[in-house]
């Protein structure tokens, strides 16, 4: 897999854009869920699902860029959906953490949320 020239147009997909915000989000509320956890496991499930939402958006950045080809954001789109599936577990697990923010987060972060399939 080779990386070519980045060309903003090569993926004007609204969905990675859309999934980049969402992964941003993520990233924020398990970043403050670790900083306020004084549990280690959960600091370390919290630090490592945000060490992950961090990664897919730089990822997402450069698939939208044009920096990937057409097969391999095809396959960061799937580890994506893989990624999110498991989303739920880690927000509840912030929610525990550190509830009001938790509450204020996900009013705020509304708007960037995936829609779930039915």
């Amino acid at each position: 897999m080779s990386l070519h020239t980045a060309d903003p147009r090569a993926h004007p997909d609204p969905d990675l854009e859309s999934r980049e915000r969402w992964a941003a989000a993520i990233y924020e509320l398990m970043t403050h869920a670790t900083d306020q956890s004084q549990d280690p496991r959960e600091r370390a499930i919290l630090a490592g699902a945000a060490e992950d939402a961090l990664a897919l958006k730089h990822a997402m950045v450069a698939a939208g860029d044009g920096l990937l080809d057409d097969e391999q954001t095809e396959v960061l789109q799937s580890i994506y959906d893989l990624w999110n599936v498991n989303q739920d577990r880690h927000e509840r697990l912030a929610a525990l953490v550190d509830d009001d923010f938790h509450r204020r987060w996900a009013t705020r972060t509304a708007s960037a949320r995936p829609e779930r399939p039915a």
